[in-house]
């Protein structure tokens, strides 16, 4: 399958900032704010993952690692 991710219903802000956690990175707003922009997805931060296209899923997949 195309997708991977059992996180369909969780917004792209929360599921970027959740796998910051799982790395024991602090919450900074500024540096996902940073992430998201550079990999156009700050218009989509509020869409829930099902929402998004193949394309910008991989994006979000970037921004996880990134954040």
């Amino acid at each position: 399958p195309q997708e991977l991710t059992n996180d369909a219903f969780i917004k792209v802000w929360d599921t970027v900032s959740f796998s910051r956690g799982l790395f024991g990175k602090l919450p900074d707003p500024a540096h996902i704010e940073k992430v998201l922009r550079s990999l156009s997805l700050w218009e989509k931060r509020n869409n829930r993952m099902i929402t998004l296209s193949g394309g910008m899923k991989r994006r979000v997949l970037i921004a996880k690692a990134l954040a």
